[in-house]
């Protein structure tokens, strides 16, 4: 998920939740922007959500 702490939405950070920490969230340094452009350009699990999509098909349009 992210947090919308400003109206600019290129300006939101990625949270995720952190169950051994007095908040229960951690707040990340990239924004939702470069999350999401990291996720959908890398060709290995190296990303924020782990995942590997260099043998998938990938579509992304930013506005």
């Amino acid at each position: 998920m992210w947090l919308p702490r400003s109206p600019d939405p290129d300006e939101w950070h990625v949270v995720h939740l952190d169950r051994d920490l007095a908040s229960g969230y951690t707040i990340t340094e990239h924004t939702i922007t470069t999350a999401l452009l990291e996720v959908m350009s890398s060709k290995d699990k190296r990303n924020i959500l782990g995942w590997d999509l260099a043998g998938e098909e990938r579509f992304f349009e930013p506005f």
